[in-house]
């Protein structure tokens, strides 16, 4: 369903904002309203994304966004993107409103640097104070208090150049064999494999608030499958849910669509061409990733074929 945003005009008579240059401002609205942006403007976002939706190349978009945080209109951790100025210039200020900003902020870790300065800055609003409360008052978070895994740095890839993108970078996922797959990870046959795995398609599930998947599910698809680069596997799916034409899905059963983009990688190796079979599969699923990529942008027009 489409959700109409309203900007309060007020934002036009703020000297600070006034202050930004145009790029400033253009990526600011962009944050602001774009369809990942919930009602505490707390959310995960790649650079990538922010200069297709935007059209400021690279460099632009990164001085912009630079340029909000000097300015503290937003704040970049990681991947997680704090619009800081969402709340205040909101014009619904409606319970059910305050009770939805509540409910984002309290599905936060505690303890947590942006779930605290979002309640140190908004905690005594009026409207906001008393559903606020519970939060400001307990170190549990809102909601489920379920355990999340372990997150682990992996990364995603631009498409078209092949630079890697901290996502959910906390622990790194120590490199036991001494080769590298050509993605940035480790080959297959690492003890964490499967949490590598399970943390990045938390982080999609996340990003596409899907259904988070389960380490049963993952260990078995993984276990169906095992003669694929399982992590690279999974950064493929991550592109494609969130970049590619799976982004226009709208609902997606993260775990089942890992099983069949590994059934698709090893179909993809047994038909290999002739010649390649002493190439590594991860390096194969590296050179495939990038032809994908490159066929998925195209085909959402951010290149020229």
């Amino acid at each position: 369903m489409s959700r109409y945003e309203t900007v309060e005009k007020a934002i036009w008579a703020d000297p600070e904002f006034e202050a930004l240059p145009p790029d400033a401002k253009l990526l600011y609205l962009w944050a602001f309203t774009n369809p990942l942006c919930g009602l505490a403007g707390i959310y995960k976002v790649s650079e990538i994304r922010m200069q297709r939706d935007t059209g400021l190349p690279g460099a632009r978009a990164s001085k912009a966004l630079a340029q909000l945080a000097d300015a503290t209109f937003v704040v970049r951790e990681g991947p997680r993107l704090w619009v800081r100025s969402r709340v205040k210039y909101m014009v619904n200020h409606g319970s059910k409103i305050a009770a939805g900003i509540a409910a984002e902020v309290g599905k936060l870790d505690t303890p947590d640097s942006i779930r605290s300065a979002f309640l140190e800055k908004y905690g005594d609003e009026v409207w906001l104070r008393d559903a606020l409360a519970p939060l400001r008052e307990s170190s549990e978070p809102y909601g489920s208090t379920e355990p999340k895994p372990d997150r682990v740095s992996i990364g995603s890839m631009d498409p078209m150049h092949g630079v890697l993108e901290s996502k959910v970078g906390v622990v790194a996922v120590p490199d036991t064999s001494g080769e590298s797959n050509g993605l940035g990870f480790e080959r297959e046959g690492s003890a964490n494999v499967e949490q590598a795995v399970l943390a990045k398609l938390v982080a999609v599930a996340d990003a596409r608030d899907a259904a988070q998947p389960s380490e049963q599910a993952i260990r078995r698809a993984i276990a169906d499958v095992p003669d694929v680069d399982h992590l690279a596997v999974a950064v493929d799916l991550e592109f494609w849910a969130l970049h590619g034409s799976g982004a226009n899905r709208r609902k997606m059963g993260v775990a089942n669509t890992y099983r069949n983009f590994c059934k698709r990688a090893a179909q993809d190796q047994r038909t290999a061409s002739p010649g390649s079979g002493s190439q590594h599969p991860s390096d194969l699923a590296a050179a495939k990733w990038r032809q994908r990529a490159k066929q998925w942008a195209i085909e959402d027009g951010e290149v020229v074929p």
